[in-house]
């Protein structure tokens, strides 16, 4: 099976499959993140998601992505809110990038 790794952080979707399916790519902005990602995989980067044009990617059967760091991590004293908290995980899905490559799929 060949998948998009979206979000993909220090590639954690990817040490979960091991060689067990192909990632066609990854889209994560994070330097530091993508320096780690980039030391243990050999994938195709894509970058910033929002300068991804779907109908350029190679067919994939599976769209994975991760979720921000900070959803949980931070606030926990209470310094954010449960709002601002779902604002932040609606934040980590960039809506047009998203349909175009649903409609890739279909």
């Amino acid at each position: 099976m060949k998948y998009l790794s979206l979000f993909s952080g220090v590639g954690g979707f990817e040490l979960g499959v091991g060689d067990q399916h192909e990632c066609i790519g990854f889209s994560e902005i994070d330097k530091y993140a993508t320096q780690v990602y980039k030391k243990h995989f050999n994938h195709k980067e894509y970058g910033d998601i929002t300068k991804i044009n779907a109908k350029e990617l190679p067919d994939f059967d599976l769209l994975v992505g991760g979720f921000p760091d900070d959803w949980t991590a931070e606030g926990v004293d209470g310094s954010i809110s449960d709002t601002q908290r779902y604002k932040m995980m609606g934040n980590a899905v960039t809506v047009n990038v998203i349909r175009d490559i649903i409609k890739k799929l279909l």
